[in-house]
């Protein structure tokens, strides 16, 4: 039987409230981008995914709840295999992180350089 301290349940705890929520916000955030998406079509623009914040926004926040659980993996787990699996996973996973940012925040000041030029 595995023996976990009680620092180790509170962590686990938190990690699956707090990777519930953010999952839910960016499940949320890409139904409402894709509802966006699909308007901007039938009006007749052409719009893309990857330029649409809120679909941007909400896979940033499932990475992030990924990061999350990650990392409270990574401080309950004792095998040192597993741990340096856990933190190549942690830095591709904080990487793929990042580059969502950027392209969020690039693709939010493109559409309100758009709308201030209209």
């Amino acid at each position: 039987m595995i023996q976990l301290t009680t620092f180790a349940l509170v962590s686990i705890l938190f990690a699956i409230i707090c990777g519930s929520v953010l999952v839910y916000v960016g499940m949320t955030n890409i139904r409402s981008g894709t509802q966006a998406l699909a308007q901007t079509r039938s009006a007749g623009q052409q719009g893309v995914w990857h330029k649409q914040t809120s679909i941007l926004f909400g896979l940033n926040n499932i990475i992030f709840a990924l990061l999350i659980v990650l990392v409270v993996l990574l401080g309950v787990v004792a095998d040192r295999s597993v741990k340096y699996i856990l933190i190549a996973l942690i830095v591709v996973t904080l990487l793929t992180s990042i580059v969502l940012v950027v392209r969020c925040i690039t693709a939010a000041l493109q559409s309100v350089k758009s709308l201030r030029n209209r």
